[in-house]
């Protein structure tokens, strides 16, 4: 049983780490493809800000102490 812990403890930040990592990569391409097509940075970051909000929101209901 120790050892699962141990892997728990090592395990989980790495797998943070990775789902953001993966996140940034997400949206790099995603404002690389709107930019080829003529989107805006500010228009594009605001949309993005716009679209996570409501999911940081439902996020905070669900994992509230």
């Amino acid at each position: 049983m120790g050892s699962w812990n141990k892997c728990k403890k090592n395990g989980v930040p790495f797998a943070a780490m990775a789902a953001v990592e993966c996140g940034l990569v997400a949206m790099n391409t995603l404002y690389k493809a709107a930019h080829a097509k003529g989107l805006n940075y500010f228009v594009y970051t605001t949309y993005s800000r716009i679209l996570a909000s409501p999911l940081l929101f439902l996020l905070s209901f669900f994992f509230s102490r």
